[in-house]
C-alpha cells in the first residue's frame, strides 16, 4: 500500500493508513467519542509489523482534556507491544508554537515510553522521521515523500 487509505474524514479530524502509519490531522480539539473512534482504529492498522503514528495539531487545536488523554493513555498501555514509534506535529506558529512543542517535548521525556516519541513543527521533517520507525519489523519501505505527499492531501 504506497497510497494512503482514508479512513474517516470529518471537520473535526482526518484518519488515514499508510502501510503501517495511521495519520490523523486534527482539525479541532479532539473529544472523547473522537479519540474512540481513532484509537480502535489502531489494531487494525498495526498487522503484524506494529504501529508507527503520525500525529498533525492544526494551528487552533486545544489542548484535550482529560477523559481524551484517558483514551489515549489506555489505548497506549494496551498497544504498547505494538507501538513503533509516534511523531506529533504542532503546526502552532510563534512563541505559542514554541512553548507548545517545548512542554510536550519535556512531557515525553517525563514518561519514559518504551517507544520513540518525537515533536516537530512541520509534517516534512516528521515525514523524514518516520521511514526508518515503520521498517523496524519488516514493515513496507515507505519514503519520506511518500508520507509527505499523503499529508499534502488530508
Amino acid at each position: 500500500m504506497t497510497e494512503a487509505e482514508i479512513l474517516a474524514d470529518t471537520a473535526g479530524y482526518c484518519l488515514a493508513r499508510l502501510a503501517n502509519l495511521a495519520i490523523i490531522v486534527w482539525r479541532q480539539t479532539p473529544t472523547v467519542e473522537r479519540a474512540r473512534l481513532v484509537c480502535d482504529t489502531f489494531p487494525k492498522i498495526a498487522s503484524g509489523q506494529g504501529l508507527a503514528v503520525l500525529t498533525v495539531l492544526r494551528d487552533g487545536v486545544g489542548p484535550p482534556d482529560g477523559g481524551v488523554r484517558k483514551v489515549f493513555d489506555q489505548t497506549i498501555l494496551e498497544l504498547d507491544s505494538q507501538i513503533l514509534g509516534n511523531a506529533l506535529v504542532i503546526e502552532f506558529g510563534g512563541v505559542r508554537g514554541s512553548l507548545v512543542r517545548a512542554v510536550t517535548r519535556t512531557l515525553t521525556v517525563v514518561s519514559r515510553s518504551s517507544f520513540p516519541i518525537e515533536t516537530f513543527s512541520t509534517t516534512a521533517a516528521a515525514a523524514e522521521w518516520l521511514p526508518e520507525i515503520m521498517a523496524q519489523r519488516g514493515g513496507m519501505v515507505v519514503e519520506a515523500d511518500t508520507i509527505a505527499g499523503a499529508l499534502a492531501r488530508l
